[in-house]
């Protein structure tokens, strides 16, 4: 299977933690476009063309079943063929996901809480200080209520997710 760039959130995934390596592609950059939850998640992490930046991430190699489970949970997002660059210059032919016309919205700043995980990932995976710098300052800025939501926030967003899939089905979105 093809190696992943993955990002956002998906730096911290154990897969990610255990064997990725910090990688950028070249003319795209990480925006945070995704609808979101009104103010409290107002936007998520997203993969666009954008000449002269880079956008940063972790390259990982996904077990077929593993990569189905993600795709499954990231179903606003559709597959494309990349070439990421390893910190040591490596270039290595991945995919990454993108996101469907469908559920983009206006640029938005992520929670402090979305924002804490990008950090978190971005730091482990050893991103450059300019990236840590960026997440860092959304998560000062950003909506502190998701912070507190500890253990039920994963309800709370599965929730969120069904409600987009629902309005996507009966055509109030896309």
């Amino acid at each position: 299977m093809p190696l992943k760039f993955v990002y956002g959130s998906l730096m911290l995934h154990n897969k990610a933690l255990r064997s990725g390596k910090a990688a950028y592609i070249n003319d795209h950059e990480i925006c945070f476009n995704h609808i979101g939850i009104s103010k409290w998640e107002p936007s998520f992490a997203n993969i666009e063309k954008s000449e002269g930046n880079r956008a940063w991430g972790v390259l990982v190699d996904f077990q077929h079943e593993i990569w189905t489970e993600i795709k499954k949970d990231e179903f606003s997002y559709i597959e494309i063929n990349v070439i990421a660059i390893a910190m040591d210059e490596k270039r290595y032919r991945c995919t990454t996901l993108t996101l469907m016309e469908k559920f983009k919205d206006l640029e938005k700043p992520p929670s402090a809480r979305y924002a804490k995980m990008l950090w978190e990932g971005a730091k482990y995976h050893r991103i450059p200080d300019a990236v840590l710098k960026k997440y860092e300052g959304y998560y000062r800025k950003g909506h502190k209520g998701t912070l507190w939501l500890g253990p039920v926030r994963f309800p709370i967003f599965w929730i969120a997710r069904l409600l987009i899939r629902l309005m996507v089905k009966s055509g109030k979105l896309g």
